[in-house]
């Protein structure tokens, strides 16, 4: 299958939003304004909500064990641990979402929520950014 999209996603799936590049058209020698300081909670709010649809189609639900996530369900280390969020994901189950996984990244003031219908929302000190609600 051809992917024709301008950046490489990993994947042919135009409906995986963490995995859409950005673009910003900006005048010569400016700096940019986009802040990615978010980025890397996004991604480990994605690994989370991937590894748990996975574990589920296994297991028949959802389950609140990281290390179970990793062992059986691709969840990568760097998620489990923390290492790049400064904090490692807290998982609830939900009775009409089936979870909610929360990431504060204290370091960097942002604190991330993803649920299991996917809508993924991020707050920092200075601004919430706009959820990316794909359903």
């Amino acid at each position: 299958p051809d992917n024709w999209v301008w950046q490489p996603m990993g994947v042919v799936n135009m409906h995986l939003p963490e995995r859409w590049g950005y673009v910003e058209f900006a005048q010569e020698n400016k700096k940019p304004s986009k802040d990615l300081v978010d980025w890397t909670v996004r991604q480990a709010l994605s690994a989370v909500y991937n590894a748990q649809v996975t574990y589920a189609k296994l297991y028949g639900g959802f389950t609140m064990s990281l290390k179970a996530l990793q062992s059986q369900a691709g969840l990568p280390r760097w998620v489990r641990e923390g290492t790049c969020t400064n904090d490692v994901p807290v998982i609830k189950l939900h009775i009409e979402y089936g979870f909610i996984v929360t990431i504060s990244d204290h370091k960097r003031s942002i604190t991330g929520e993803i649920r299991g219908d996917r809508l993924l929302t991020v707050k920092t000190k200075y601004r919430e950014f706009p959820s990316t609600d794909i359903q």
